[in-house]
């Protein structure tokens, strides 16, 4: 604990110092691609018998399609950036999931509609690391990324009850990148932002209509140190 502390504070105190020196951060817009560490769902079990509802989940590297990054200049030898780190409406796709103790499914399997919809958003302050007329670039962040995510199941079979799933957190993060020029205007960057804590809230909705609404909800707080989110990002930027 202590020691996360002392490195925080050591990475301030250089920001810090950076920011008194003159200003020769740009305006840029920079367009990114990348991958990302996240929990897939392999199988879900539903008990028709008792309602109770058992997931298996694995951590999978996917992509993430496109997202896209502005910068503003700030004190000294440093800028803010502000990202659309994810956005993701009706995104669907067919699961299947095993059913317990139902004689109307044959084997057991059924399949039920998935829709997700995701949005995440970045803010750091990042200065750099080498002189300014050094060519290639490097950068370290201090930030945080806001995050919500929901997704919906809509099962096909009616002994099955649809399910809502709704993920609000923060997390904050250290933000290494590296700056590559390929001309006056355009240049390459990458950035790995590594998740230093992170809070979330968890919201489950069995929509079960024998049951009360308060009890069909089932929520959880969680706090972590170093949790396992992991990304990394890669694109190219154009001065403004």
């Amino acid at each position: 604990m202590f020691l996360r502390s002392g490195l925080l504070l050591v990475l301030l105190a250089i920001i810090t110092s950076l920011t008194a020196q003159e200003t020769t951060a740009t305006r840029t817009l920079n367009i990114y691609t990348g991958f990302s560490l996240g929990e897939e769902i392999l199988s879900t079990s539903y008990d028709v018998g008792t309602g109770e509802r058992t997931t298996q989940a694995e951590r999978t590297f996917a992509a993430d399609g496109f997202s896209l990054g502005l910068t503003l200049p700030a004190k000294g030898r440093t800028f803010h950036q502000f990202d659309v780190a994810q956005l993701i409406f009706n995104r669907r796709r067919t699961e299947t999931f095993q059913v317990l103790n139902d004689p109307n499914v044959i084997e057991g399997l059924a399949e039920r509609l998935r829709t997700d919809h995701r949005i995440h958003l970045r803010y750091s302050r990042n200065a750099a690391l080498r002189a300014a007329d050094e060519k290639v670039q490097i950068y370290l962040g201090i930030g945080s990324l806001v995050y919500f995510e929901a997704a919906r199941f809509r099962p096909s079979i009616p002994t099955a009850f649809p399910e809502y799933r709704r993920d609000l957190g923060l997390r904050a993060q250290l933000i290494p990148r590296i700056r590559f020029p390929l001309n006056e205007r355009m240049f390459v960057e990458s950035f790995l932002p590594i998740s230093v804590a992170q809070l979330e809230l968890d919201r489950v909705r069995i929509e079960n209509p024998l049951l009360p609404v308060e009890q069909q909800i089932e929520q959880s707080f969680l706090f972590d140190f170093f949790p396992p989110a992991f990304e990394f990002r890669v694109g190219i930027g154009v001065l403004l």
